[in-house]
This record gives C-alpha cells, structure tokens and sequence, in this order.
C-alpha cells in the first residue's frame, strides 16, 4: 500500500489552525497473537486447514468463522526424545 502527500486542499484543520489529516491512517494490525484466537477480531470460532512443516517449522493455516480472516499459526519444531517402538 502506498501513500502520496496530501494536497493543502485536501488538509483539514481544527480551530488553531492545526493540520488534523497529515498523516496517513495507520495499518490495521492483528489484535491477537495466541494460538486459537483470530488476529483480526479475537473469536476463537476458527477452522483449521491441514499443516504443513518444513525447515524447523509447522504451519497450521485457519480461517475465522466469524470475521472470514484467514491466517496461519507457526510453531517451532524441536526434538524433544528418541522413543523407540
């Protein structure tokens, strides 16, 4: 996403003549970072995808059932034991 400087006709200005739209609106950024929570919204009413792993990692992708977020929770992968069988 890109941004262009605003015009001075396009500047709104409150009653001391400070600039009230310079800047522009911040990026949405996720409201949660738990396993089973949206990001977007926070609903735990998730469906999750099949994972996939590779390079240390485990990816399980979901998408939200209430706001339609889709995303993906990542998870390290350490050895922990050999068990034999």
């Amino acid at each position: 996403m890109s941004f262009r400087a605003k015009k001075p006709d396009e500047l709104e200005y409150d009653t001391a003549g400070n600039i009230l739209n310079e800047l522009p609106p911040e990026p949405k950024r996720a409201t949660c970072n738990e396993p089973g929570v949206c990001p977007k919204c926070g609903s735990i009413n998730i469906e999750y995808g099949t994972s996939t792993t590779g390079d240390g990692i485990c990816l399980y992708p979901f998408k939200c059932n209430d706001c339609g977020a889709e995303a993906h929770e990542v998870y390290d992968q350490i050895f922990a034991l050999t068990e034999e069988i």
